[in-house]
């Protein structure tokens, strides 16, 4: 699917694309694979966007009895 957007892409003349990545994953190594296989296409940027928890509020306790 990523090499069909990327020709598509191309058609169209795109000559530079930004790649972000949400999430992790098998499928974030493929699409890095499929973009450097097609290399028609360069990448001007790779950002990560993988939402990270961090402190935030503590949950509910169970009430004791």
């Amino acid at each position: 699917m990523t090499k069909h957007i990327l020709k598509e892409a191309q058609g169209l003349g795109l000559k530079e694309i930004g790649v972000i990545f949400k999430g992790v994953g098998m499928a974030r190594d493929g699409v890095f694979k499929a973009i450097n296989e097609i290399g028609l296409i360069d990448i001007q940027y790779i950002k990560e966007a993988t939402p990270i928890q961090f402190g935030g509020v503590k949950g509910v306790r169970p009430k004791k009895n």
